[in-house]
């Protein structure tokens, strides 16, 4: 079983390796691809630029041999929509089963995505969930929320499971919801503490904080 996590790692950190290697236990899967986007269709900026966020995710992933980096998104230098890129994933993989993982909160607005309803005829998605109170909204309408993004998999498709074992005999279709170990870092509290100039080592590792100095990124 192939299983992708996406994002735009505007710098990928330490929250994001925890996570992929948690996914890979979890799954008992030997290796996880990471796919940075080129263009965020979701996200009005990125500060940093393709070709940096890259190099950084290499760093990062460098001493894990089981994370390995697609760089599909990036080569085609257009808007990433996750379906084109698990159509060609799936082109590349044949019947070999494909998940793609993604979070709870990409999950609230998951019917809006491109092509939403024919993704399901090509990966199983994994959907990372989060503690109530990292949601800006109340416990009443997140969990109204969360009920209608579950109720919506239904109808695009999707069929839910409670066992996230099965998804290896399946080539596609099926949805899971795991309940990780989170690491309360955001990309955003990165790119804003290194505009303060202020100490990222702890939250990105040695390397990629020496890399985001060095390249002067985030200052602006």
């Amino acid at each position: 079983m192939k299983v992708y996590l996406g994002g735009t790692f505007d710098p990928v950190h330490n929250g994001h390796i925890y996570l992929a290697r948690d996914l890979v236990s979890v799954l008992k899967v030997s290796e996880l691809y990471l796919m940075p986007c080129y263009m965020a269709v979701h996200k009005n900026t990125v500060a940093a630029s393709p070709k940096q966020r890259l190099e950084m995710l290499n760093i990062a992933v460098s001493a894990y041999p089981e994370l390995i980096v697609d760089e599909r998104e990036l080569a085609q230098a257009v808007p990433s929509y996750t379906f084109d890129s698990l159509l060609s994933i799936k082109t590349d993989i044949g019947d070999e089963p494909l998940s793609f993982a993604m979070g709870i909160d990409s999950l609230l607005s998951f019917s809006d995505w491109y092509k939403a309803d024919e993704i399901s005829r090509l990966a199983n998605l994994i959907v990372i969930d989060r503690p109530a109170g990292s949601f800006n909204v109340s416990d009443e309408a997140l969990f109204d929320k969360r009920k209608e993004s579950m109720d919506n998999l239904s109808k695009l498709g999707f069929s839910v499971i409670e066992d996230s074992s099965e998804l290896k005999a399946c080539q596609f279709g099926k949805a899971v919801v795991l309940s990780l170990d989170l690491y309360d870092i955001s990309s955003t509290e990165i790119r804003n503490l290194s505009k303060e100039r202020k100490n990222i080592t702890h939250l990105v590792g040695t390397k990629v904080a020496e890399y985001i100095q060095a390249h002067n990124l985030y200052q602006s």
